[in-house]
């Protein structure tokens, strides 16, 4: 029954069926009825028999001409033998109860007219004369009742058979009125419950999913067409479900981590410290982003390079690890600003070569088109980042950078207040230094003059060079108050004509005055950057250099010399003069070096010296770059 396992190939079997059914019903009808007209050509065939025995049983008993017996038995021999044909092909188109007691009837019309064969021809065979003629001739007339007899006998039975043909044929369109009926019916039940029922129920289906409603599956038994559509139906409900489930859960986490990035980036932005801010940022991220390694690099200050502020790996952790931009990872995050999310054997970074199998994304810390560095997060390789997630880090990442450059601000900020404090201070000791302590002393020069004159004899040569030696360090101190006060206050500005040309006009200065050649390099270094503060403290101690090798030094050549690392820059004034040992360096003459040791300490940097007799001195000073105007 494969065959009709489809709904067509069912309505088919019916109505191939149904067009059986017609086309038995017609046959049968058409059978029947000329059985019937057969029947009726019989009956009066037989009807014709009586005439025609009756004419032939004259002819004899009359003593008529031979021929015309002949003719007559002729006649009714050839009525009788299509009489037979006939019976025995309607018995064979369609066997109709009855017809054997017909034939019965038949043999026994046959064995009647045997006899009056038999009779006849005896009769036939006397002449009017013979005395045995009278006993043949009572022998044809009991002969030809007998044939009346069976032909009336025969006549019944056609009639008999004609009636049961009638009824074979009411039966047949009975059966055939039930056959259609049934076949109508089981129609009327396949479309009803194969095509009507599943319609309805896929439309009240269709008009749930239409609602909303996903959660209610949809049965259709078979294995016909509608069963297979409600399936298919059915299998996209349930992809639907999934599909909405799984994005109401991806919403959900997006939302989720959405909000938790917010959150995190309210708590960074709040951080004012940048390493705790640094630290926060990447504890974070590694949260949100269910990670097991988390890193912070930023981009050094003269943009060549990154270097790892901070790692959750104890790979790295502790170590001061750099690597140049145009590195792979940084060359593509970095310089072009863009978030990747890839294995991190493919990024070719040299702060992630511990893990080359697991997944690596990786955002750029950018305000707007300035790129300070990269924050990167680390799982496993068989969890990929989604591009959701891969959005969601980028925000995080933008809110660090802020975070940072407002930290970075704000800590220049604070430099800026400090400097402005020390240059206001300083300002107020030069005024109270030069109007105060320098008034003092003037007053004290001319009172030690009054006494001289007042109460010394000339003739005390030893008081008078006392009091002239006093006179001598008065005059000296307020000469040197006056230029530290003058110092001082010229410490608080920057020149308007600049770092540079300041200190190529101090150069010159001093090659002048001493007319040793000065070897100045490394200028080409951005060294505007520093703050104000740092540019002038650095001059005076350069200019304090240059005096101290002028004083003291013999020298025949002075070089001076600027480089930068990854965090600090340095000037280096060296000189091939006589030198002097270190330790020695305590006392009054030695004033200017602690001087040097001051600025450069009260400025954020540090001051080294490295010198030994015969062999020169060499100053270096450095200035962390954490001190320059962030940019």
């Amino acid at each position: 029954m494969q065959i009709l396992r489809t709904v067509h190939s069912k309505v088919v079997a019916l109505i191939l069926l149904f067009l059986l059914l017609v086309l038995a019903s017609f046959l049968a009808t058409y059978l029947t009825v000329q059985a019937h007209f057969g029947d009726e050509g019989i009956i009066e065939l037989v009807h014709n028999q009586i005439p025609q025995v009756q004419q032939l049983s004259w002819l004899a008993l009359s003593g008529g001409n031979q021929v015309e017996i002949n003719t007559a038995l002729s006649e009714i021999d050839q009525t009788l033998e299509g009489m037979r044909a006939t019976l025995s092909q309607l018995n064979t188109y369609i066997p109709i109860p009855g017809s054997d007691d017909l034939q019965s009837h038949l043999n026994s019309f046959d064995a009647s007219w045997g006899v009056y064969r038999l009779a006849l021809d005896s009769l036939s065979a006397l002449s009017l004369q013979d005395a045995s003629r009278l006993q043949a001739e009572q022998n044809l007339r009991a002969a030809t009742l007998q044939m009346f007899v069976q032909i009336q006998a025969l006549s019944h039975a056609l009639e008999s058979l004609s009636n049961s043909q009638h009824a074979l044929l009411l039966r047949l369109q009975v059966i055939f009125v039930i056959m259609t009926t049934l076949c109508m019916f089981l129609g009327y039940l396949l479309i009803r419950q194969r095509v009507v029922k599943p319609l309805s129920i896929l439309n009240i289906a269709t008009q749930r999913v239409e609602q909303g409603v996903l959660t209610e599956s949809l049965e259709i038994s078979g294995e016909d067409e509608i069963a297979q559509l409600a399936r298919s139906f059915d299998q996209m409900r349930a992809a639907v479900l999934a599909y909405q489930t799984d994005l109401e859960r991806r919403i959900g986490e997006r939302t989720s981590e959405i909000l938790t990035a917010f959150e995190f980036s309210q708590e960074i932005v709040a951080q004012h410290d940048i390493n705790a801010l640094v630290q926060s940022a990447i504890a974070k991220s590694r949260v949100l982003m269910r990670a097991r390694e988390a890193s912070l690099c930023l981009v050094t200050p003269d943009g060549c390079s990154v270097e790892l502020a901070s790692t959750t790996s104890a790979h790295a952790h502790g170590k001061k690890l750099v690597q140049p931009v145009g590195d792979n990872l940084p060359d593509m995050v970095i310089s072009r600003g863009q978030a990747l999310a890839s294995q991190v054997s493919s990024f070719g970074c040299a702060f992630l070569q511990h893990t080359p199998e697991d997944q690596c994304l990786s955002a750029p810390l950018h305000v707007g088109e300035q790129v300070i560095g990269a924050m990167c997060v680390i799982r496993a390789v068989d969890q990929p980042f989604s591009e959701e997630e891969s959005r969601a880090f980028s925000l995080l990442a933008n809110s660090a950078a802020i975070a940072i450059l407002n930290a970075r601000y704000e800590e220049h900020a604070r430099q800026q207040a400090r400097e402005a404090a020390i240059l206001s201070e300083r300002e107020r000791l030069a005024s109270e230094l030069h109007d105060n302590l320098a008034q003092t002393l003037n007053l004290v020069n001319m009172k030690v003059s009054q006494l001289e004159r007042q109460v010394l004899p000339p003739a005390n040569q030893v008081a008078q060079n006392d009091v002239a030696v006093v006179k001598t360090n008065v005059q000296t101190a307020i000469e040197q108050l006056r230029m530290l006060a003058s110092e001082m206050a010229s410490a608080t500005r920057l020149p308007e004509d600049g770092f540079l040309t300041q200190l190529e006009e101090k150069v010159k200065a001093f090659q002048a005055a001493s007319g040793v050649a000065v070897d100045l390099t490394g200028t080409e270094l951005p060294l505007d950057r520093l703050s104000a503060l740092v540019q002038s403290q650095l001059l005076m101690i350069i200019s304090e250099a240059l005096t101290n090798i002028q004083r003291h030094a013999g020298a025949g050549q002075v070089g001076i010399h600027f480089s930068l690392d990854q965090d600090s820059l340095h000037a280096i004034i060296a000189d091939d003069g006589k030198g002097f040992r270190p330790e020695s360096a305590q006392g009054d003459q030695h004033l200017g070096l602690r001087i040097m040791h001051t600025r450069a300490k009260r400025s954020g940097g540090s001051l080294s010296l490295t010198s030994a007799p015969g062999a020169g001195t060499r100053v270096t000073v450095c200035f962390p770059l954490a001190a320059q105007e962030p940019g």
